[in-house]
């Protein structure tokens, strides 16, 4: 990747509050830098810019983490693997603090969205923008 990137998430809850509509969220992160593949893809992350309207940021704690696949676990589960028993790769520290790339029912989350569904999420689209 060359070039300067910001890295936005849209994230939807998965239920529906009271009103019958589903809540988004917005986070927008001031820049994105993946080191090559013989690091393993290492993940760097700006902060959250004042567009972002998520409440927290749990992508913070995926600073500094290699990217993991089914085949190659660099998470910090030591006795299994994040992307094998949530089924998509991802930065991983624990599994429980962001998954967003998972192909497993109901498995999509964002740790911290308000909310009786909690962090769970219906989608969610990732993609980077130029600076």
């Amino acid at each position: 990747m060359s070039g300067e990137y910001k890295l936005v998430f849209e994230l939807e809850q998965r239920r529906k509050p009271r009103n019958g509509t589903r809540k988004w969220y917005y986070a927008e992160y001031s820049f994105i830098r993946v080191l090559p593949e013989r690091y393993n893809y290492q993940l760097f992350v700006g902060w959250l810019t004042k567009n972002s309207t998520t409440p927290n940021d749990p992508l913070k704690h995926m600073n500094g983490m290699q990217f993991s696949t089914y085949d190659n676990d660099n998470d910090l589960w030591l006795n299994n693997s994040c992307a094998l028993s949530y089924g998509g790769g991802f930065w991983y520290t624990a599994c429980g603090i962001v998954r967003v790339n998972s192909n497993r029912h109901h498995s999509l989350f964002w740790e911290g969205l308000p909310g009786w569904s909690g962090g769970y999420l219906k989608s969610c689209r990732m993609w980077l923008v130029c600076k």
